[in-house]
């Protein structure tokens, strides 16, 4: 097992690919050891950020398309939040049942027409409980350090 916190240096490949195949730009293999993908991906966007964790050279990645080459911790985290934007999901469905019970919180209130993650934000301010802000973990966070 890769210990990401002893890398030499950190450098991440940003990779489109196709949701539906798997395919990934420059035929990147989703198998390779040496590209970690500790979870930052957008399968609507088709978009996934990988470490390398190897000392391979990356400068063959610097010409394919689909690919972008990523150097140091900021900026590696940078990316992650732009692929990987925080949202609001229902956690504990019993706990949301009861506060809005509780609070008098009159589901209909809320405009159906917003998307979901927008809509529970909304509950999530007028105090319904049971909703958590699901946020990508970064690397910084992963290292316990900025670069």
């Amino acid at each position: 097992m890769v210990v990401i916190k002893n890398l030499k240096r950190y450098v991440a490949l940003k990779i489109e690919f196709d949701p539906f195949t798997g395919k990934r730009a420059g035929d990147i293999s989703p198998h390779d050891p040496g590209l970690l993908c500790p979870g930052w991906q957008n399968l609507e966007e088709g978009v996934e950020i990988r470490l390398v964790v190897d000392d391979r050279d990356i400068e063959k990645y610097r010409d394919i398309p689909g690919v972008e080459v990523i150097e140091g911790v900021e900026n590696i985290d940078n990316e992650i939040l732009k692929i990987c934007k925080p949202k609001y999901v229902l956690a504990n469905p019993e706990l949301f049942r009861v506060s809005i019970a509780h609070k008098n919180i009159d589901l209909s209130d809320i405009d159906s027409s917003l998307p979901i993650e927008k809509q529970l934000e909304t509950l999530r301010k007028r105090g319904a409980l049971g909703i958590d802000l699901l946020k990508p973990k970064l690397l910084s966070e992963m290292i316990g350090k900025k670069e």
